[in-house]
């Protein structure tokens, strides 16, 4: 009974939507899901639908290969670091992917939110990365099974925004109209050459790579781009010519843990402190960081639909009926 009602209380509220199916899928065959692998999930669902894929203590990789998107789709996962911040998911488990997802071109317009991967690959333009857990991110590359090997092609419009990425995010080809906002990212953001239009803002950045021959270290490396509001442990280098670089805090190498309230919870630890010189000092009077803005990211991953975050049931029940307390959060 638990399990139904905590998984996700917007079966019912978004089944008003008759242009698109929604699906369960659960790892967990217990469960009773219409779908029990995430990949059988992706190829019997059409294009437009939306699948839900529930917290479980299973992974959901495919005999260590990559879940392959063909068609555009929403997916849609619980959250992350659910037992570390308040009020998350009733359950704690996640939904997780350890060997990754593999975007095709047919894909463009898919949604992926509230997941835990480990790389995921993008072969098609206007795909949407929003509050996931992600390793490494390799824009405009993609594993064609039916040719075995992978291919580089350039692709438009991506938007990775509010994510907690646990490395690096790079683009392989040429990528255009980019936005990578509103992140913390443990890695370093490496963009090639001739990619542009991107704008990179209100991320943090504490990772950071060797440029030979200059031989900086760099959180950020870009051109033809728009960079501001960021935070970085080291430089941000591009050539200014061809960028627009503002309000960014940058080679923070010594000092930038005295910019966060620290503590021990992954995401949340990197809040601003009080007494941060990036508070107030983005361009509109923000804070500079992922914390700030229309896109602020949002602690857990927690996907902008209502979730149930706690319920008090008897373990039996009387004549009268089965008193039951849930308490619901509508999520932004």
């Amino acid at each position: 009974m638990k399990t139904k009602l905590f998984f996700f209380l917007t079966l019912g509220i978004l089944a008003s939507n008759v242009q698109a199916k929604i699906w369960r899928v659960n790892s967990n065959t217990n469960f009773n899901a219409d779908f029990p692998s995430l990949q059988l999930a992706i190829n019997t669902a059409t294009a437009g639908d939306t699948l839900y894929i529930e917290g479980s203590s299973i992974d959901y990789s495919e005999s260590n290969s990559y879940i392959d998107i063909t068609k555009k789709l929403v997916l849609i996962g619980p959250g992350y670091f659910l037992a570390d911040n308040d009020s998350t998911q009733f359950s704690k488990m996640g939904a997780n992917i350890v060997s990754g997802i593999n975007i095709y071109p047919a894909a463009s317009g898919t949604i992926l939110e509230g997941l835990k991967i480990t790389d995921i690959q993008i072969g098609a333009n206007n795909i949407t990365l929003q509050r996931n857990n992600i390793s490494n991110i390799w824009l405009g590359t993609y594993f064609s099974v039916a040719k075995g090997y992978g291919i580089n092609l350039s692709i438009a419009n991506p938007t990775i925004k509010q994510n907690y990425i646990r490395a690096t995010v790079y683009d392989i080809a040429t990528i255009t109209n980019g936005l990578v906002s509103n992140n913390i990212v443990l890695g370093m953001i490496e963009l090639t050459i001739t990619s542009s239009n991107y704008i990179i803002e209100n991320n943090i950045v504490m990772g950071g790579m060797v440029i030979i021959p200059q031989n900086p270290k760099s959180s950020i490396f870009a051109y033809y781009s728009l960079i501001q509001n960021n935070i970085c442990k080291y430089d941000i280098l591009s050539t200014s010519t061809f960028n627009i670089v503002s309000n960014n805090f940058k080679n923070l190498q010594d000092t930038i843990d005295a910019e966060f309230i620290g503590g021990s919870i992954p995401d949340k630890k990197f809040m601003l402190a009080k007494t941060s010189v990036a508070k107030g000092a983005a361009d509109n009077g923000l804070d500079c960081g992922p914390f700030a803005g229309a896109d602020a990211y949002v602690l857990s991953g927690l996907p902008p639909i209502p979730h149930i975050w706690f319920i008090q049931a008897p373990i039996t029940g009387t004549s009268t009926g089965l008193p039951v307390k849930i308490k619901v959060k509508t999520q932004n």
